[in-house]
Formats: structure tokens, sequence, C-alpha cells
């Protein structure tokens, strides 16, 4: 190899809770780049192939998409790929991925999608000779990890001499071709050549021999800084000439540089098959002032939190070409343990661990790994993909950087995600140790392929060294930590609680039934003003403490309602709706204001006026229109709840076709929809009936949200005949790309009998949980909640959070419209309660 980089480690951004926040990888899809691959004749007698390794930590499985990258191409259609599904737990192996899978023969990189980030990308290109490979560990780069224009990135081991020769390559991630400028150094600093080269839309170059291609003369502590126009994952590959054993680093970014990190393996000591193992060290110092960087060398198998301790300075800019260094450091002529390197400022330290044979070397690179980027506990683990014992043997190493004792656990997995074994460590506080051939150690046979995820209880590195039996070639894999447990229920700390009613109605005016919508970071807020009878839209700043941006009453309309309910707010085709019971109107979110209003009359006529709204004033009412919306099956009366909604470039209105109070009860749970084009025409009429998923229960109040391309009505159902307990269950309803049916099966979500769940009137997706609102209520105490769900995990209830209670009774009036955003982690909650009052409570998540 081989290299080290782990694949949450390239910045030091990625510490724990970006980590969190790549196990919650739902809302889009997830795109890495393999910079390199290839199925290829090399110089020197070489023969290069690449294999693909796919690792599924989650428990659901996994659809991926792998686009190949032709090298020196304009890739931007990305029309060259192939789909694989990765079962639960499970891995998908695909070797020579180049020549089997796309029947290329070539260089390229490979563009993986996935909508999953529990997904692990690895591959292993490798040059095959008789009785062995010797190959090295190429990660599949996040994109958001790419070096990015303006930043500055770092290549260490760059080496040109009789034994060795440096290739650097890059892949962009986007489709925007670039230039990347790459100046080499001196092991003194000194500039010995530099040029740029350029790249087309997601294309992948690779410059071989680039001391040559520059015309810098032979060196062997060198090292490049990169620089780029236009995202890319830049790598160089130091290849002993002798054995063609390459050893890839990847491009650091100098805000990646760390002040506390660790190596979980360093040596100078006597391995299998007589082979004989050494460290070379290069600390880089990217700052403008000098740094004093401390190593401490913790001994293999030894519980020490001191260790042996030396310091050595770093001039600005400078880097520490450290060979065989633990007698360069420490003096030691036999080492074998683990590395801590603290420093006054951040350093880019990668270290090679390399064997000499009689043809030459073959190793393996490390990247330090920040000590902030370690997570513990039961939901924190180690992934790793390549386990095997089929031509190779495997061995787990850990560093304990916690002060307590830790109890590590390795489950291993085979390639269908099934459990085939485990194996225990105990470590001590600052210990090291590693089991070789972890699968016999496990009590697993031979002809083991799989995975392994490795936990423990305190913050330990981990990491796979993967040898070749016949060349004795080993691969280096850091790894890539998730969430691997059972996820954790959200925890909600109250920040605020707020009476904003004095600012909704300063004249104390009562207010009512809200609802909200965050548009960049605004949040935009309609309620009603019961004692006027009108209508009332703000903009309010995320602390809520300020003052809304305009006050829109919108009193015409006083006339055709008795209460301000059900106002729903949603964004469709870049426009705002606001839907209140017996009335719809929208308004344009600009700079200027257009509203187009309508509601339904006593008649159930559709009456629609426009006004243009500048700021809050109103300028005009130029036009209106009257639209015959049809009958609504069974009561051509009711038309209750709407729900307004943007889909396949129409606009959809949804109103309850309830059939009247309880003491009228007849069982309806259907829906009558009416379609509008882009100018308010209507162009479709028909009823949505649920009763063909949910027979014999009538709807109460429901909302709409698409989740992964899929649009479910959500909402609670139950049935209120005299001869039934009652009780009220809520579900997501699949409904059909045209809106006219269900589709599979109802999903429940909060369902117990003789509880009442019921009157949803908001929904959302957030960090791959499903947050709804509802009211639980018999007759009696009610109380306004919000339940959270593992959209991943087939919807499982998270944790609730009760927002408010109505010890009054009923909460027919004032209590049953809670509704809620999420912004910026923030969730924002707002509930009418008894007294005609609108309160706020503001939760971090």
């Amino acid at each position: 190899m081989k290299q080290g980089i782990s694949h949450q480690i390239l910045r030091t951004s990625l510490l724990l809770a970006a980590l969190i926040a790549l196990w919650t990888g739902f809302v889009e899809a997830a795109r890495w780049v393999v910079p390199a691959g290839a199925h290829v004749a090399g110089a020197a007698d070489t023969n290069w192939r690449t294999d693909l390794r796919l690792v599924n930590l989650d428990r659901a499985s996994m659809s991926v998409t792998v686009i190949l990258l032709r090298a020196d191409m304009d890739n931007s259609t990305l029309e060259e790929s192939f789909q694989v599904n990765v079962p639960p737990g499970g891995q998908d192996v695909v070797e020579d991925v180049f020549d089997s899978r796309f029947g290329f023969s070539g260089t390229g990189a490979l563009l993986v999608e996935c909508s999953n980030t529990m997904l692990i990308v690895t591959t292993r290109t490798y040059n095959q000779v008789p009785g062995g490979t010797y190959g090295q560990f190429m990660p599949g780069v996040a994109i958001g990890d790419a070096l990015m224009p303006g930043e500055e990135g770092h290549l260490l081991y760059l080496a040109k001499s009789v034994n060795y020769r440096t290739n650097v390559g890059f892949a962009a991630t986007t489709a925007t071709g670039g230039q990347v400028a790459v100046e080499i150094y001196s092991e003194d600093g000194t500039l010995m050549g530099s040029k740029s080269y350029s790249f087309l839309p997601f294309g992948q170059k690779q410059v071989n021999d680039i001391f040559a291609d520059i015309g810098a003369p032979p060196a062997i502590g060198a090292r490049a800084v990169v620089r780029t126009t236009s995202p890319a994952v830049i790598y160089a590959s130091a290849i002993d000439v002798n054995t063609g054993d390459p050893v890839t680093v990847m491009a650091v970014p100098a805000s990646a540089a760390s002040a506390d990190q660790v190596l979980p393996a360093a040596g100078r000591v006597g391995g299998a098959a007589g082979s004989f193992w050494g460290t070379d060290l290069r600390v880089l110092n990217p700052n403008s002032s000098t740094a004093v960087v401390t190593f401490t060398y913790h001994a293999k198998g030894v519980s020490d939190t001191t260790g042996q301790t030396v310091s050595l300075t770093v001039s600005a800019g400078g880097m520490l070409v450290l060979d065989d260094a633990m007698m360069a450091i420490f003096g030691l002529e036999t080492a074998n343990g683990g590395m801590a390197i603290t420093s006054t400022s951040g350093v880019i330290v990668y270290s090679r661990t390399f064997s000499q044979s009689d043809t030459g070397t073959f190793g393996q690179s490390i990247l330090g790994t920040p000590r902030s980027a370690v997570g513990h506990g039961e939901e924190y683990g180690w992934g790793f993909g390549g386990v095997t014992n089929v031509g190779f043997r495997s061995n787990a190493g850990f560093f304990n950087v916690g002060d307590n004792e830790a109890q590590v656990n390795i489950a291993l997995k085979d390639l269908a995600g099934n459990p085939v074994g485990q194996y225990m460590v105990d470590l001590g506080p600052g210990e090291m140790n590693q089991v070789d051939d972890i699968i016999s150690a496990a009590g697993i046979g031979r002809g083991f392929s799989g995975s392994a995820v490795i936990t423990s209880d305190e913050p330990v590195v981990s990491y796979f060294s993967i040898v070749d039996n016949g060349s004795n070639d080993p691969t280096y894999d850091a790894g890539a930590m998730r969430m691997v447990g059972d996820p954790q229920p959200p925890s909600y700390t109250l920040l605020k609680t707020l009476d904003i009613s004095p600012i909704l109605a300063p004249d104390g005016s009562g207010v009512g039934r809200p609802d909200v919508i965050a548009i960049e970071d605004e949040l935009y807020l309609a309620y009603g003003i019961l004692t006027k009878r009108n209508h009332h839209l703000v903009i309010m700043k995320p602390d809520l403490d300020s003052t809304f941006i305009y006050d829109s009453p919108l009193e015409l309309f006083s006339g055709y309602h008795d209460f301000s309910v059900d106002i729903r707010v949603s964004k469709a085709n870049n426009q705002l709706w606001y839907a209140f019971e017996d009335n719809i109107f929208n308004a344009n979110v600009g700079e200027k204001h257009f509203l187009n209003a309508a509601w339904y009359s006593e008649t159930n006529s559709l009456i629609g006026q426009q006004i243009d709204i500048a700021i809050g004033i109103t300028t005009g009412i130029p036009e209106a229109f009257l639209v015959d919306p049809g009958d609504v099956p069974p009561n051509p009366e009711a038309a209750d709840d709407p729900t307004p909604l943007w889909h396949n470039n129409s606009y959809y209105i949804f109103t309850r076709a309830w059939s009247g109070w309880i003491e009228e009860f007849t069982p309806n749970s259907n829906h009558h929809v009416r379609v509008f084009n882009e100018n308010f025409e209507k162009t479709d009429d028909f009823i949505l009936d649920l009763s063909t998923i949910i027979p014999r229960k009538t709807l109460s109040q429901n909302t709409l949200i698409k989740i992964d391309g899929q649009i479910f009505l959500i909402g609670g159902f139950y049935d209120a005949r005299d001869d039934i307990p009652g009780g009220s269950s809520i579900y997501a309803i699949p409904l059909s790309d045209d809106l006219r049916s269900t589709v599979g099966e109802k999903i429940p979500l909060l369902v117990e009998p003789g509880r009442w769940f019921y009157k949803v009137t908001a929904a959302r997706i957030y960090n791959g949980k499903l947050y709804i609102n509802y009211q639980e209520f018999l007759f009696g105490d009610s109380s306004q909640n919000i339940a959270v769900f593992d959209v991943e995990n087939g919807y499982e209830l998270l944790t609730t959070l009760e927002i408010s209670t109505d010890p009054l009774g009923g909460g027919e009036i004032f209590a049953n419209h809670t509704t809620f955003e999420i912004l910026n982690d923030r969730l924002y909650v707002f509930y009418p309660e008894a007294g005609m009052r609108i309160y706020a409570k503001i939760f971090s998540l």
C-alpha cells in the first residue's frame, strides 16, 4: 500500500457532530469519488487492477450506483454506470471493476451514489505479480471533503530516485472543469518546480513521474502543495520501482492540521516470515510560526498513560523528515506500539510503515487521526470492508486514547450481512495492541470474506492491516466511523418559551390557530385574529424576539368564515400558499408580494381575488375569477381542512369530504381534490377514496408530505359508531403519483387500542427522521405532542415530545392546532391555548 486515510478524517471538521450527521444521510443522495483505479499494464512490467468494496453498515438494504469516470475525458453525462443492491450489514465485492463491469481497459476514477451515508466505499488497486499482489488502498472520498477552490492541499511522501517514482492524480467532483497547480518542495523548503494541469468536467487525470514532468530534480524527502480552481480529490502514489509496490497519500487541506492526534501503529520490529518492519514519519507545519511537536510512544500491550516522550521543533512552513522514526526520535533499537502526537499549533502527520525485502520495499501509509474524531459507546463503531483469510491474513489493531480501561468488541459479518463471530479485547488506558489473524482468533474457519465493526466503551482508534500471504504486502485500512448501534432517541433542550401574542396582536385581540414554514433563514407565520375575524401573515426572525417584517391583515375575508381555523402554510412552485377552512389563498415570496386569494363560499363556489402587496401595503385588486369546484359527495356542504400541494406542475387542493358531526355519523375518509394549472385554471376534480386501505373509518385533520419521492397522506383515522369502543390511530398512506389512489400498504405510526391519536396538521423530514404533530384527546383532557420516527428503520417511533395540555376539556376550540418548523437544528413549536393566545417553544436538536 497502501494508504490509511480514514473516511472521516480528511479534514478535522469531521468531528463527532459531523459523524452523527453522516449517519442520518437520508434527505438526498450521497456521493463519493474514488480518485484512481485501473485495468491496465503499467511501467516496469506492472499489471494494475482495481477491486471495489461496498460495505453496508445499516439495517436496511442499499441501492448503490457506480459510475465510471474515464481519464482525460469529459464525463459530465455520467453515462457509464451499473447498480448493485447491498444487503443489510453486508458487502458487495466487485473484482477488477473496470473490466468486469465496464469492459474498460485503461485508467480513471469512480463516482459512487447512494441515498444512505451508512455506506463505506473502498478500493484496492494492486499490481499482480507471480506469487502475490502489491497494492494500495484507495478510499471513496465524500465529495464534501474534496479540496475546494481557495484551499491549499499538502501531499507528503513524494520521492524520486533510482528506487522510487511518484505519480500525482486528481478527480473532479463536479460537472465543472478546472486546473490543479502543483508545486514540489524539497526537504528544506526549496521550491524545485511547479506546473498547472487542466481537467475536464467529472474528469480524472494522472501525471506519471511528476518530478520528470515538472522538471524537478530527484529527492526523497519531498512534498507538494496543490491548489485547484474547481473541487477535486487529489492524491500522490509513490511506487517502489523494484517491487512495483505503491504507497498512496491524499492531499490534506491546511485546515485539517491538528494539534492533538494519534498514530495507532508504528514500529521497528521483526515480523512474520523473517520480515523486519520500520516506520518513517513526516510532520508538516503549515503555519506561519514555529511549532513544538511532542511525540509520546506507547508500547504494544502495555497500559501506560505517560509513555516515552520527546519534543522536536518544526519551523514555520517546514517539515520534519524522520526516516526510521523510532530510532530517530526515541533512540529505540526495537519498538512496536502506537504514538500520540501533540503540538503547539496544528500539524499534518503521515507515516509509512514498511518492510525491506531483497528486491525492495513494501508498506503502508497512515494518516494521523485527530483525537477529537474518535467516538465511543455502543452507538459508534469503526466499519471495515475487505476482511478476509482467502489468500490474505487480516490483523486488527487498537489504541486506547482514553483515560479509562476500554473493552473492545470486534463483530465479523459475512458478505450477506450475517453475524459469524466476534472477539473481545480489553485495553488499559494508553494501551495499543494488535490481534493477528483476527478471523482465526474469532473461531472462524478458512474461506471467510466479509466486514467488521469495532465498538468500544472508551475512545479507541482502530485499524485493519490486511496482508497478502504470497507477497507479504500489507494494506492498511483506517476504517470509517459511523453510528452503528440502535438509533438513540433525539434529545431536545428547551431554550425558551414565549408568549408571542403581544407581538402578533398588540391591541389585545385574541390570537388563534397558527401555521408556519421556514423559507431560507426566516419563519413565515400565518395566524388568525379571532375578535376581528381576519388573518395575518408575518415574517419572523428565528429568535422570535424581533418584530415582524410586515403584517397583512386580510380583513376583506372576514365575512366568509366564523373562526380563524385550520390555517395551513406550504411552499409550492416558488409561491407561498396559505389554506384555511373554507378559505384558500397563496402569495408569491419576493421583493414584491403578490397575493392570489381564493376561498370557498357557503355555496361551495371557489372565488378568487388578486392583491398586489408590497411590504404589507395593499395597492389594488386588479382582477377576480370564479371557478366551480364541483360537488363534494356525500355531503356537498362539507369542505373541511384544506391542504394545498404543488405536484407535477399543478396545484392540488385537498379538502376533507366528511359527512357530518358524530351524531350524524357515517364513515367517510374521502378527500375532494381540485387541480389547477399555473394560471389557476381548474383542470381536474376528483375524489380520493381512502376507504380501500382503511375501511369504515373517518379521517381527522391530516397533512401531506413527500418522503424520498413518495407522497404520503398522514392523519388520524377513527370509528365513532355507537357500538365501537373508540380510539384513533395515525397512519401514513402512500399515494399514487397522480394522487387518485393509494398504493402499497399503510404505515402505522401511532396505533394503540383505546387511545385517541389524531389531528395531524404538520409533518417535516429532517436528518432522516419524520416529525409529526398530533393531538391526543378523549373527550376530556387533551395534549399537543410531536412524535419523531426513524424513516430508515421502518418508521420506528424514537420519541414523543409533549408541547401543551388542555385541562379544561374538549380542546376543540383552542388547543387542536399546534404547528412547528425545523430550522438550523432548532425546533420551533407554535401552539394556541385557552384565552386566545399563541405561545412558542424553541428547542435545540
